[in-house]
Order: C-alpha cells, then sequence, then structure tokens
C-alpha cells in the first residue's frame, strides 16, 4: 500500500480502513474455515482461489457462497435454511480457532499507517466481518495499536455497502465529509463511501470478487508495488500550441513535469517521460501514450480524467483499454454536484458554495457560519487605497531544471503571445507551499477589502496567485482554505479576507467545475447572443488608448495573470460589450493565463463573463459602463478618454458600447427584473442623445472591425 502521494499534512483527518483484503490478507484462514465447513457437510472443500473471490461481504454471504459454489448466490442460495444455519455454526467454530493464524498485513500497510499518525491522522477499521472476529485479528497480526475505533458487521443493523457505517465511525472520531476518507478494495467499499459523500481511495490488491476495481468509481486506485505500473508523462507540442499558450505557461507546466517525475523516480516509480525535443515524440497525448503502451507491453491506460473535453474524446478513442479516474484536485465530485443541481431553476453558485462549507466545515461553528453571516462580500468592494502595503507574490530564481526549459521554450515558442522572461513562477509542491504562505502572512489581511479594486502599477495588488498551483496540482484545495481558516483564527486576517477567500474556492471553482461537467462539450461553443465579431488585435497587445485594457494586456503578457476584475470587468466586459465571437474569447483567456484550463475557463467566460449560456451561471449580464472602472481603479484619470464623456469625440467606448448592448438586446434582457432600472434610465433620455449614443457606438464598433486603433 503506497498512498504517502495521496495523503498530506493537511488531510485526511480521519481515514477509515476495510479490514480483509486492504489491511490483512485474511484469504487464507478464511479459506480454511471455509473448507473445514464444507468437509464436514460432506462437500468438496473450495480451496483459497475460491474463497478470496467469495470474500468482502460478511460471514453469511461467504457461507451462502460457499454453499452454492459461486460468488452470484441470489436469490437465496440454497433455500434450505435449515443447512445454512448448521454452516454458519460449523463455519463460526472453525474460523474462531483459525483467525489471524495464517493471515498477513499487507506489504506497506504498516508505513501508510505509520505516516498518518504522524500528520495527526485518527484511524478506525469499518469492516463488514462479524464483531467477535475484528479485534482478534487486529491484535494477532499487530495493528489494534493504530486503531482507535472499530466498526464491524454486527455494530449496525447494515453493513457496507450501506453508508452508516462508515458515517458512525466518522462522527464517532469528529470527522466531516471533507477531511475523511474510505481506504478499501471492493465494491461494497466504494459505494459505501459514494453514498457516505466522502472520498475513496481504492487498492489493486485485494479481493472484490476476482475483478478489478479500476471501474468501481474509487476517486483514486493504489497499488503497493510502483514497479508494476509505468508512467506515462510527456511535453506534447498539440497541448502546448493548441491554442498560442503563454510562455510562461508551458514553462512553468514543463518544469513542474520534469521536477514530479524525477521525486516519482527517486520513490521508485518507473516513468516513461517523453521531453518535447525527444526525437520519437508524437506530439500528442494518445500518441504517446500508444508508443509506450507498445514499448512496455503495457495492456492499458488508467489516468485521472482530463479537464479538457478535446482531450478527453482523443484519450478515449484510442486503440487501448482505458479507465478514467476521478480528478482529486477537486472537494466535490461531478457526482455530487448534479446531485444538488437536480430539479433546481436556478444553479446559484451561492447556495452550492454552502453545502460545501458545511461538507468541509470550514468556518463553521456547529452547523451554523462563523460571524452569523455566510458571506462578507458586502464588505469585500472598497475601491484602491493610496498604496499597496503587500509585498506581492513570492519570486523565485530559475534553478538548472528551470533554465533549461526556459531554453527550450525559447526556442520553440517565441511567436506566443506573452512574456517569457524574467520567468519567477514556483515548479514544485515546496516552492507552491513556499508561496501560500508568504501570501497568507502578507497578503490576506487585505485581500478582502481590495479584491476588487485595480491599479496601474500594481497587478498583484492583494491576490493570491494561487490558481495556477492549485490548478496543476502543486497545492490541495482543502489544504491551501485549512491554512486561510487558521490565520483567520489566530487573529491574522479578518473574517472577509477569510471568507472571500475561501468561498473562492470551495464555492466558485467547486462551482464552475461542476457546470463545465454537467453543461458537456458543446458548453465551450454556446453563443446565445449570437455575437459574432472578430477579437480585436488589442487583445494581443496592439496598441489601444483605451488605459484599462492596455493595462490588462500588458500585465497579462508580462505575467500571465490577472486578477479576476480585471478578467471580468475589463477585458470580459469590453468584450461582451463589443459583441465579440466567444469561442475566440474563450481561445484568448484559455491560452494566455497560467491557471486557465477548459473546466475553469469556459464557465468563467461563456457564463459569467459573456452570458452566453444565456443564464445557467448569472442572473444577468455583468456589464458596466465606464463609472465602475473609474471607481476601482485609476485607470482613468491618465486615460485619452474621459470617462465622464457619455458622447463626443474622446468619451469613453464602455459608456457608448453599454448602451449599445442594451438596446441590442432590449427584448432578451427588458424583462429582467434586475436590469428594469437600465432600460428605463435609457427611455429618459433624450431622443437626439440616445440617437448619438448609438451612433457613436456603431462608429466605434466599425473602426474595431476594420483593425484601426480603438
Amino acid at each position: 500500500m503506497s498512498l504517502k502521494g495521496l495523503f498530506n499534512a493537511r488531510w485526511p483527518g480521519v481515514a477509515l480502513f476495510d479490514l480483509d483484503g486492504t489491511l490483512v490478507d485474511s484469504a487464507p484462514d478464511l479459506a480454511a474455515a471455509v473448507d473445514q465447513m464444507l468437509e464436514h457437510l460432506g462437500r468438496t472443500p473450495a480451496g483459497l482461489d475460491k474463497v478470496r473471490n467469495w470474500v468482502g461481504n460478511g460471514a453469511q454471504v461467504l457461507v451462502r457462497r460457499a454453499l452454492a459454489g459461486k460468488t452470484d448466490w441470489e436469490p437465496a442460495n440454497p433455500k434450505d435454511d435449515a443447512l445454512f444455519n448448521d454452516a454458519m455454526a460449523i463455519f463460526y467454530h472453525a474460523y474462531g480457532q483459525l483467525n489471524g493464524k495464517h493471515s498477513v498485513v499487507f506489504d506497506g500497510v504498516i508505513e501508510c499507517l505509520t505516516h498518518l499518525k504522524n500528520q495527526g491522522c485518527r484511524l478506525a477499521v469499518v469492516t463488514n466481518k462479524p464483531d467477535p472476529f475484528v479485534a482478534p485479528l487486529l491484535e494477532k497480526v499487530g495493528l489494534a495499536e493504530w486503531f482507535e475505533f472499530t466498526v464491524g458487521g454486527d455494530t449496525l443493523p447494515v453493513k457496507k455497502p450501506d453508508p452508516a457505517p462508515l458515517l458512525h465511525a466518522m462522527q464517532h472520531l469528529g470527522g466531516r465529509r471533507g477531511t475523511t476518507v474510505m481506504v478499501g478494495d471492493s465494491a461494497a467499499d466504494v459505494n459505501a463511501a459514494i453514498a457516505a459523500g466522502i472520498p475513496c481511495v481504492a487498492v489493486r490488491y485485494g479481493y472484490n470478487f476476482g475483478r478489478s476495481v479500476d471501474s468501481l468509481g474509487a476517486d483514486a486506485v493504489v497499488h503497493p508495488d510502483p514497479a508494476r505500473d509505468i508512467v506515462v508523462m510527456a511535453e506534447v507540442g498539440e497541448e502546448a500550441g493548441h491554442v498560442p499558450h503563454h510562455p510562461k505557461k508551458i514553462a512553468f507546466l514543463f518544469t513542474a513535469m520534469r521536477k514530479f517525475a524525477a521525486q516519482l523516480q527517486g520513490q521508485g516509480w518507473r516513468v516513461a517521460y517523453t521531453r518535447l525535443d525527444d526525437p520519437g515524440n508524437t506530439n500528442t497525448i494518445p500518441g504517446e501514450l500508444i508508443r509506450r503502451a507498445a514499448e512496455h507491453k503495457a495492456t492499458g491506460v488508467i489516468a485521472t480524467e482530463p479537464g479538457d473535453w478535446r482531450l478527453r474524446a482523443a484519450i478515449e478513442e484510442m486503440p487501448l483499454p482505458i479507465h478514467l479516474l476521478r480528478d482529486d484536485r477537486f472537494i466535490a465530485t461531478a457526482a455530487e454536484f448534479e446531485a444538488w443541481a437536480k430539479d433546481r431553476k436556478q444553479l446559484r453558485m451561492e447556495y452550492f458554495y454552502r453545502e460545501m462549507r458545511r461538507k468541509t466545515g470550514l468556518l463553521m461553528v456547529g452547523d451554523q457560519p462563523a460571524g452569523g453571516q455566510w458571506n462578507y462580500d458586502h464588505d469585500n468592494r472598497k475601491p484602491a487605497p493610496d498604496a499597496v502595503t503587500f509585498s506581492g507574490p513570492l519570486r523565485f530564481e530559475p534553478d538548472a531544471v528551470t533554465a533549461e526549459v526556459l531554453d527550450l521554450v525559447e526556442a520553440r515558442f517565441s511567436n506566443h503571445f506573452g512574456q517569457l522572461r524574467p520567468f519567477w513562477f514556483g515548479t514544485d509542491r515546496a516552492q507552491a507551499l513556499e508561496h501560500l504562505d508568504h501570501w497568507i502572512a502578507g497578503g490576506l489581511p487585505g485581500f478582502g477589502d481590495y479584491q476588487d479594486a485595480m491599479l496601474a502599477d500594481q497587478p498583484f495588488m492583494y491576490h493570491a496567485l494561487i490558481g495556477l498551483y492549485l490548478n496543476a496540482g502543486l497545492l490541495d484545495p482543502l489544504e491551501v482554505c485549512q491554512r486561510v481558516e487558521a490565520a483567520w483564527k489566530a487573529g491574522q486576517a479578518p473574517l472577509n479576507a477569510a471568507e472571500g477567500f475561501i468561498r473562492q474556492i470551495i464555492g466558485w471553482r467547486e462551482y464552475v467545475r461542476g457546470i463545465w461537467y454537467r453543461e458537456g462539450p458543446d458548453y465551450t461553443r454556446r453563443n446565445v447572443l449570437n455575437h459574432k465579431n472578430d477579437l480585436p488585435d488589442l487583445f494581443w497587445g496592439a496598441p489601444t488608448d483605451m488605459r484599462c485594457m492596455e493595462r490588462a494586456v500588458t500585465q497579462t503578457a508580462q505575467n500571465a495573470y490577472a486578477h479576476h476584475i480585471q478578467r471580468l470587468m475589463v477585458t470580459g466586459n469590453f468584450a461582451l460589450l463589443a459583441g465579440i465571437d466567444p469561442a475566440q474569447v474563450q481561445d484568448w483567456y484559455l491560452a494566455v493565463y497560467a491557471d486557465a484550463y477548459e473546466w475553469v475557463e469556459a464557465p468563467n467566460v461563456v457564463g459569467m463573463s459573456l452570458f452566453a449560456d444565456g443564464g445557467i451561471i448569472a442572473s444577468k449580464p455583468y456589464v458596466s459602463s465606464g463609472n465602475y472602472i473609474d471607481k476601482m481603479s485609476d485607470y482613468c484619470g491618465s486615460c485619452t478618454y474621459r470617462v465622464k464623456d457619455k458622447t463626443g469625440p474622446r468619451a469613453c467606448p464602455f459608456n457608448l458600447l453599454y448602451w449599445h448592448f442594451l438596446i441590442r438586446h432590449r427584448e432578451r434582457f427588458s424583462s429582467n427584473p434586475r436590469m428594469g432600472q437600465m432600460y428605463a434610465t435609457w427611455d429618459r433620455m433624450a431622443e437626439d442623445r440616445r440617437a448619438t449614443v448609438l451612433s457613436e457606438a456603431e462608429d466605434f464598433l466599425t473602426r474595431m472591425q476594420a483593425g484601426k486603433r480603438i
């Protein structure tokens, strides 16, 4: 059992373990007892191989399977209850004498339990084994000292796959759904965990009736021997170039991959790593999987489900058996989100966020939110301060691995938008954690108040820049939020800052991923407003007189980053007002930001920024005139345009386009109760002024589409 890569110092807080087939290979004793029972009844012994495939649902089911001679004994077979009762009595007597005699602890179990205990994790056994046999077996194999609590097959009226035994143990040890994990070897374990709403790790070496556990739906599948499997990692041109990804993003991912591969090799894993410039590189993920499978005579592929429908379709079409595991970089599963969303008329993030608070226990006092409120967003809208006291993100000097990748990326992707150097991202887990701690100490205290503010010379303000590390898997979302919560509890940050940040992670991040998964591949190309204008060159750095757009795009080019208000209310707002094709806008966001992947980028762009999904995410379009940007930034004071001008040669384009957007979509939005005041204001304008606004907006859009400087 090798679980160290899955478990860390922040998660889990409670670990529940199945016993037979997970912790202990008890099949030899069980088989001996079954054979004694069968021989006593004048039947042919079954033998170890058969009995191993019958274990997992408790003693009564095991005996019925033995009497039937097969795993599937339903309906109750044999029907002779007297025979069954006699068989049970014989089996119980035999197993009571044999229990633990030939059983052995699986390799790696002690190391795993030690690892968890050292992290302060509380451990319990949850098994379908009859209660009288649980403690004696744990004692005989030397595992009793590790576990604070046990739930046997007779402890409750129900057994696994019912979730009750897991929930009983979790509650006894003070666990929560967000901090508890189940480890088991069978469908009963996985199904119980799914029903209980907690993650499950399945081990391949157990029983499970002789069937593979890979397709059971566990959050992760592990095997005790790293030498058995080949880890395939590949730097491929298709993934780096299907949109022109920012050079910093490519360098970050390639460097992190190389370091992680070295880490795995140091842990004893065999890694087949393809570098971008390797002669045999097929430059596609499917191509590399097929090539490596042939090279190592692999019989199939196990992969984490991609966060990109294009890539998922490509690997599912490979001529290789493939099993996709759930992505454990999320707190909620797709099934959890679907269960929450089912039958709801509106899928508003706020209500899903509250479910995630309850699940994780973050910022909760019992069943109530800390401070008495779920959401402190009203406190988080202060305009830009006179000075920013946070020094900004932690900057790392490139090491030898990073330097080699930078040279490669510079040679291959210099035609992509964005500046590769100076490169200062962290590229391994240790650096990501150091970056997180630096931000919590210096940035978190001011994050809440000023998370919506923008300053021309402050691209980062008080923001965490944590998305690239979370989305690449260097940090875990729960551990990040727990550290933020701990800072609030220690008095190092105000509640509105901690809540605002945690809402972005367990609320918004989890929510948009759920939307992406639920809506499916066609979501990425929705365009209910029928916007067809081309993306103007200013998004790729062409000169513009709009100071806010210039700042957002320039800072994006420099850092592969812009904070959420720059993305939503500057570049996104402009794209919506200007009627730009959502597909082109999506490709731009996906390309230029280091934290952008389709699962997070598409809902943010299609649903939140562009209202192209018709209102699945947003209750109204997020549009504004120049007034909002002026209020929340210092951009307008040095802009060629004048934000106070509503018409005329120097009128702010956002002012003109705002009304143009509302009028061209009046039929759709005039009945929206949140937009009635906007249309009432328009209707009160003098007719000649309205005509001027629309005419000047049309002129602006014509110049934009002609490629002229705007």
